[in-house]
């Protein structure tokens, strides 16, 4: 079974200074975009009046950003990138906060500096592992609600939103193993009456 590999809470580490400047790395697990606007937002309140918030992230399906927040570019975001996905970790935002020192690190200083303390970050944090999922969503009638949820409750199956309107709506993450399986339980316990549409 496919695995993937996740912090399971935020950590923060304060490596010693380098030339004055004071660096510290704050690792959170998120979700979404949503969740790296917030992590970000609460790193500054946290650390009020830095020089720089550099930050990288990579999710579980692929995507992936870095910011080098006014540092040279290509000397922050990307090294702290890097050492993320050299990790194996998905799922996980990296911010690297510096406090200017008054001595210039110069590109090659400051992606080692950036870089290690991601790295440092990455070495400290907790890991969970999880079976990697697939994301879909279903679209019924309501008369077949009660079916559909003894359906759910039979596999290991994340209900992620569920709207209920002319239809019921539900966004849902499937272990990859019993995708099928379930597809073909739904089909057959509703002849076919519920619309998946895979969202990955």
């Amino acid at each position: 079974m496919p695995i993937i590999a996740m912090p399971a809470a935020p950590i923060r580490v304060e490596p010693a200074p380098i030339k004055g400047s004071r660096f510290y790395g704050l690792l959170s697990p998120v979700q979404t975009e949503e969740d790296v606007k917030a992590h970000l937002h609460h790193v500054r309140e946290e650390l009020p009046g830095a020089t720089h918030y550099c930050w990288a992230y990579c999710f579980e399906d692929g995507r992936s950003i870095s910011n080098d927040d006014g540092e040279p570019t290509n000397s922050a975001g990307p090294p702290i990138l890097r050492h993320i996905h050299g990790s194996g970790l998905v799922n996980v935002h990296i911010v690297v906060v510096r406090f200017f020192g008054g001595t210039k690190l110069g590109v090659g200083g400051l992606i080692r500096a950036y870089g290690d303390v991601a790295g440092q970050a990455l070495r400290e944090v907790e890991v969970i592992s999880q079976p990697t999922r697939t994301r879909l969503t279903i679209h019924h009638d309501h008369d077949l609600t009660g079916i559909i949820d003894g359906v759910i409750h039979s596999y290991d199956i994340e209900t992620i939103t569920i709207e209920w309107g002319a239809d019921v709506r539900r966004e849902l993450a499937v272990v990859d193993e019993s995708y099928a399986p379930f597809i073909d339980e739904l089909n057959e316990r509703t002849a076919g009456r519920v619309r998946p549409e895979q969202t990955d």
